[in-house]
């Protein structure tokens, strides 16, 4: 539910990140003051990991939280099973991007820092059945991909003074997921009040990736 204005957090300084988020990658923040669950959708190259990831390393800042939890979908026909290693250093490969995404609206030492002390957390959607998320940040890329009880176990994780925030696209679906996406249930959400939902529509890419994709459809 969106807090009232009292509820809403006031700062003297806003927390500062290396990179200068667009107007659109901002309103992830603008919502998090409201509401404990957000939403970031787009198509791909539209900022919506950086977005909130920029958000919750500014909601961290604030010393309000104990730690950001960065968790995907883990989809095992992704090509994974034929590289070397166990499952969680092949899951590791999986928050790569979302690391990358740390390091460039932080100094990498930073990022490294905080895994080191525990405040950025990679946790495994696997194994997230039975934790209550208190007083942390939990980030989930590419929600699109969880299937609707995957979905349900997570956000039933969200325990008291936490925040939840999904990036999803229902253009970037993994095919092996398809009909069974979440996607299409969760979108009911978008005009509830219940949830802050925001679109991004700015492409930070090349300007011919969506003539291209459009022209191929």
């Amino acid at each position: 539910m969106p807090k009232t204005n009292k509820e809403k957090r006031k700062l003297k300084t806003e927390p500062r990140l290396n990179i200068n988020l667009t107007p659109e990658q901002k309103k992830v923040t603008e919502l998090l003051y409201e509401y404990d669950v957000v939403f970031v959708e787009g198509l791909w190259g539209t900022g919506k990991t950086a977005g909130a990831v920029g958000a919750a390393i500014k909601e961290f800042r604030k010393k309000e939280f104990n730690s950001i939890i960065i968790s995907r979908p883990y989809i095992p026909d992704k090509g994974l099973g034929a590289l070397p290693g166990s499952v969680n250093e092949k899951l590791a490969l999986e928050m790569q991007p979302i690391l990358d995404n740390f390091n460039v609206c932080q100094a990498k030492s930073t990022t490294e820092k905080m895994l080191k002390e525990d405040t950025l957390k990679i946790q495994y959607i696997g194994k997230i059945k039975g934790n209550t998320i208190n007083s942390d940040i939990m980030l989930i890329d590419e929600a699109e991909d969880l299937t609707y009880k995957e979905f349900v176990e997570v956000l039933t994780r969200l325990g008291k003074d936490s925040k939840m925030i999904f990036t999803l696209s229902k253009e970037q679906i993994h095919k092996s997921i398809n009909s069974s996406s979440c996607y299409y249930t969760i979108e009911k959400l978008r005009d509830s009040g219940l949830v802050g939902w925001v679109e991004l529509t700015e492409n930070h890419r090349n300007d011919c990736i969506n003539k291209i994709i459009e022209y191929l459809k």
